[in-house]
């Protein structure tokens, strides 16, 4: 069977084959292999030099070798050609970490499909689910910052003389499907120490043009909400 290694790798493997019963140290294996690998770094430096690189990659070759029949395993001891018992325990701890980083995985898929979903907050609130950074509404981002929750707005515009605005039409507004008339805009800024158009996300107006399905409900509820907005004016 021809060989893939090189003559570093297979120094490599035959230093740990003359050290079947003991753990070498990456530093410990690339002294003894000086004229193989480079030694001219700081030995606080070891772990991020491309000296250690190439000796993680020598031994990843070497284990993924059909010429080398035996098993090199690392861990926090050093590095070793694995016993039957170390490769038992090793295998295990190496199992055990894909699961967890599986379980990791699934969570932060099924929080990516949530993105867009509606929830009950407080009980009572509705809010939209935002799983992503480019999701997050910059009239709902500048709520939060001032700490406010959507029923205190809602008071808020009311004792200003904005009728008929409520928690609802508010959650409408922060996502997208609703936008606020120029006076409702003029004291949100007010109410969360900010600049009026910084409140608008330009992403969210109408550019004209044939819109897809999701703008085309965000017209209908545009219609809604003016003629909600015009109603609360008349109360």
């Amino acid at each position: 069977m021809k060989s893939e290694l090189n003559a570093r790798q297979w120094a490599l493997y035959n230093l740990l084959k003359n050290h079947p019963d003991r753990y070498l140290t990456q530093m410990q294996i690339v002294y003894a292999l000086k004229e193989w690998y480079d030694t001219s770094f700081y030995n606080d430096q070891f772990h991020d030099s491309a000296t250690r690189h190439l000796l993680t990659k020598d031994i990843r070759v070497i284990n993924q070798s059909e010429a080398i029949q035996k098993i090199i395993i690392s861990n926090s001891k050093g590095v070793k050609i694995a016993s039957s018992a170390e490769f038992e325990q090793y295998i295990n701890s190496e199992f055990a970490a894909i699961f967890r980083k599986l379980a990791r995985t699934r969570l932060k898929a099924k929080k990516a499909g949530l993105d867009g979903q509606m929830r009950i907050v407080l009980g009572k609130e509705r809010d939209t689910i935002e799983a992503f950074a480019d999701s997050i509404n910059r009239l709902k981002a500048a709520r939060l910052n001032a700490g406010m929750k959507l029923a205190d707005v809602a008071r808020e515009l009311a004792a200003a003389g904005e009728n008929g605005i409520d928690v609802s039409l508010l959650s409408k507004m922060e996502n997208g499907y609703c936008k606020p008339t120029e006076s409702v805009l003029l004291i949100l800024a007010t109410l969360y120490g900010a600049e009026a158009r910084f409140l608008i996300d330009d992403n969210k107006m109408d550019t004209g043009g044939e819109k897809p399905a999701q703008s085309r409900l965000q017209t209908a509820e545009n219609r809604r909400c003016d003629l909600r907005n015009q109603l609360g004016a008349n109360l």
